[in-house]
């Protein structure tokens, strides 16, 4: 019986690694788009200490949003089709469960747009550790094995980026690069389909994927 029962969390925690690990690299890519910033700038859109988020997951989002990921999982292992449907309050538990977004991100998916609150840290030779304390706005899909994320808009400081940089970046796939990196790869050749509607998002993974 207690073999079973950590062979089912060993389950949990991996799929939440897995689900974590596809967030990073959507919101790693996306705010690829601060890169196009000059140093000359670089001051006037970012911060010298983090933000901190008015928020906490409750139990009861943990114990939800778990419950869902555990019968996706269960799905998937049976060979079933199966589309995960996640909101903006199972995004922030996923964000909460993983090292690498906790205390720096905050998701809301409104309108079909995939928002976020952040707090990202920065490193520059001449400036130091720098975070953003602001706001993205960014689109993702995935179909035909093509991942397409696109920055619709950042802000940081309260300040947005100038609008004639920010229409270099939206025309820009942050993504186009992703498949050189084999690990991200395989991470994506997991998944199928994504689809970002309303309030929530789809998630179709590929059966067949490594």
């Amino acid at each position: 019986m207690t073999e079973q029962i950590e062979e089912k969390v060993v389950k949990k925690r991996g799929c939440f690694h897995y689900l974590g690990c596809f967030v990073s690299i959507c919101i790693l890519l996306g705010l690829a788009g601060f890169g196009w910033i000059s140093y000359a700038a670089f001051t006037n859109f970012t911060d010298a200490k983090p933000l901190s988020f008015n928020y906490e997951v409750t139990e009861e989002q943990q114990n939800s949003t778990q419950q869902k990921i555990a019968e996706f999982q269960e799905t998937i292992e049976s060979g079933k089709e199966v589309t995960l449907k996640l909101h903006s309050s199972d995004l922030n538990v996923i964000i909460e469960n993983n090292e690498e977004l906790k205390d720096r991100l905050y998701m809301e998916i409104e309108n079909g747009r995939v928002k976020g609150q952040l707090s990202w840290p920065f490193e520059s030779s001449f400036f130091g550790k720098r975070y953003i304390n602001g706001t993205a706005v960014f689109n993702c899909s995935l179909e035909n094995g093509v991942l397409i994320i696109t920055l619709e808009s950042l802000e940081g400081k309260k300040r947005a980026l100038p609008e004639a940089l920010m229409e270099q970046i939206r025309q820009q796939n942050l993504a186009k690069d992703l498949y050189k990196d084999p690990e991200k790869a395989k991470a994506i050749r997991r998944v199928k389909k994504i689809e970002i509607k309303d309030d929530y998002v789809l998630i179709t993974p590929n059966l067949e994927g490594e």
